[in-house]
């Protein structure tokens, strides 16, 4: 009796796993397709420079020196 009932319950168990597996597997592909081609990227502006060297903007200056 104590034997069927494991056997059973061991059964269950791995049925309730690949079960679990498989809907994360559903979710996962469905959340990365909706993530394509979801929202904006930021416009990226260029830092703009004129003739004289120190004019160059502090942070520029900053991260040549490291």
């Amino acid at each position: 009796m104590t034997e069927r009932m494991y056997l059973q319950i061991e059964a269950l168990q791995t049925e309730l796993e690949e079960n679990m597996e498989a809907e994360e597997m559903q979710s996962c592909l469905a959340g990365q397709s909706a993530r394509i081609g979801n929202g904006k990227l930021p416009e990226l502006r260029l830092p703009q420079f004129s003739a004289e060297v120190l004019d160059v903007p502090v942070t520029v200056r900053l991260a040549v020196l490291q």
